[in-house]
């Protein structure tokens, strides 16, 4: 069985054929294709004297098929994700009514998901896996007939392209998972820990030493030329979310400029959405700050979206200025309530990674005495079962007060609320981002949290809100938290 079908914008054919009895036998072979290498799985069947050069998994027969194609290198001028979507657009005739494609990220590759059915035949599954070096295109696909054979075959596939190299670049390692954000042109894995830069501040490629930063557990760290890509684990939802470095640059002399130019080049494949998928709201929010070492920043949050029938995501970019030379960094994640590492309600790696940031050249100065300034003032955090407030003096006192809300059931129907409220004042240091609470009562030991002062705007930067976040470790189960506070008096 061999069908094809001309896609009437590119000069490109995908095929969907099953490989015959009398095609090769591959055993773990390497496969070149222009500049990709890949080891094909063992016991796969193949035709590689054509284009595209096609293999089926070991139990595909002509009624149900699972097979994968190399297609000859296109040159092209487009990025990789435009021209990418070329392609997907061209099969929208194609699509089976009713379903929705998904794309991401694979190592090197961008790659979309989607169900098709050509006439008289049944609904197929199409993976295309699109990579960029230099100006070739670089395109390979699954085709699968069979839910079964796709659930069985896919992970070796996926094996596969996450091992694959490209003729410039060392094999990358895996980022698959939700719509993300293209990564930047060829991979360089790098081990996960804390990285140093080395050598002045410069702007460009080379600036990429600068960072200086720790990988949140369980992330994995991939070097590129033009950036830096943390990528989470999957989440059970199969959320992969990313911290992005990119090179440095000087500033316009203007932040709101830096970060929203910088926001355009680092999303320049999707389009601005005020609204998540369900129809909420998604306002674009502005942060800014100084950090415990005395770099000035500036975030923007805003709701995004691949151009289609896409879900939304947040994107966000800090801009840092280093007396001149901005460096950028990008994050992108489902929306916030339901994001699995960069959220409000289940996980968020965004902290931790903040505090670990700094920069090789950058040398940091005291910042205690402008950050008491800063964090004078009372501070509440509340929820419908506990609050929390902190009240900070000038002269390094501190006094604190929680509550929290217990609700039972009892046996007459009756529900019983108890309330229980701790009082407590002491001492506090500030050193960098570091918070150093010392209790008045000995009973309670000293406690140590991370600690950054912000402002935000959901209006275009009219009107400011002081907020507060301490990350502490807690005492009854050991994890750390972080609490958001908001400035009352």
């Amino acid at each position: 069985m061999a069908v094809r079908f001309l896609r009437n914008v590119l000069p490109l054919f995908i095929g969907f054929a099953f490989a015959s009895p009398a095609s090769l036998f591959a055993q773990g072979t390497t496969l070149a294709r222009g500049p990709l290498t890949v080891m094909i799985p063992a016991g796969w069947t193949g035709q590689t004297d054509g284009d595209p050069v096609r293999f089926s998994s070991p139990e595909s027969t002509p009624q149900q098929y699972f097979s994968l194609e190399f297609f000859n290198p296109q040159t092209t001028n487009d990025d990789v994700l435009t021209h990418h979507n070329t392609i997907v657009n061209n099969l929208s005739g194609l699509k089976e009514p009713g379903t929705q494609p998904q794309s991401g990220i694979l190592g090197q590759f961008i790659w979309t998901r989607t169900v098709i059915r050509r006439p008289q035949s049944q609904p197929e599954t199409l993976i295309l896996y699109g990579a960029k070096v230099g100006s070739l295109y670089i395109l390979m696909d699954v085709d699968a007939t069979s839910a079964d054979l796709l659930a069985k075959e896919l992970p070796a596939v996926e094996a596969m392209i996450r091992g694959a190299v490209l003729s410039d670049a060392p094999a990358a390692s895996a980022s698959s998972g939700s719509a993300l954000s293209a990564p930047p042109a060829a991979a360089r894995p790098s081990s996960s820990g804390a990285y140093a830069a080395q050598g002045p501040i410069p702007t460009g490629p080379a600036s990429l030493s600068q960072y200086v930063y720790g990988v949140p557990p369980g992330w994995m760290p991939v070097q590129y030329p033009d950036g830096i890509v943390l990528t989470s684990q999957a989440s059970a939802t199969g959320e992969r979310c990313q911290i992005s470095m990119w090179p440095m640059r000087p500033t316009t002399g203007n932040p709101g400029s830096d970060v929203s130019k910088a926001f355009r080049e680092v999303f320049k494949a999707y389009e601005q959405r005020n609204r998540d998928s369900d129809g909420s709201p998604v306002p674009t929010t502005f942060i800014r700050g100084k950090s415990g070492a005395g770099w000035d920043y500036l975030i923007v949050k805003q709701g995004i979206g691949m151009r289609g029938p896409y879900q939304t995501l947040i994107g966000s970019v800090m801009v840092a200025n280093l007396n001149g030379t901005v460096a950028v960094v990008s994050t992108l994640s489902k929306v916030p309530l339901v994001s699995t590492c960069l959220g409000e309600l289940v996980s968020d790696a965004w902290p931790k990674f903040f505090y670990s940031l700094s920069f090789k050249s950058w040398v940091p100065t005291e910042q205690s005495a402008s950050m008491s300034q800063t964090l004078t003032g009372t501070w509440t955090s509340a929820t419908g079962t506990a609050s929390d407030q902190f009240t900070f003096g000038a002269n390094g006192r501190y006094a604190g007060a929680s509550g929290a809300q217990n609700y039972n059931l009892l046996a007459s129907g009756t529900v019983l609320t108890t309330t229980r409220a701790f009082f407590g004042d002491g001492a506090y240091s500030l050193k960098g981002n570091v918070i150093s609470m010392t209790p008045d009562e000995r009973a309670r030991p000293p406690e140590t949290g991370l600690i950054r002062v912000e402002q935000e705007s959901k209006d275009g930067g009219n009107t400011w809100t002081p907020i507060l976040y301490l990350l502490r470790t807690s005492a009854i189960d050991g994890k750390e938290y972080e609490v958001r506070y908001q400035k009352t008096r």
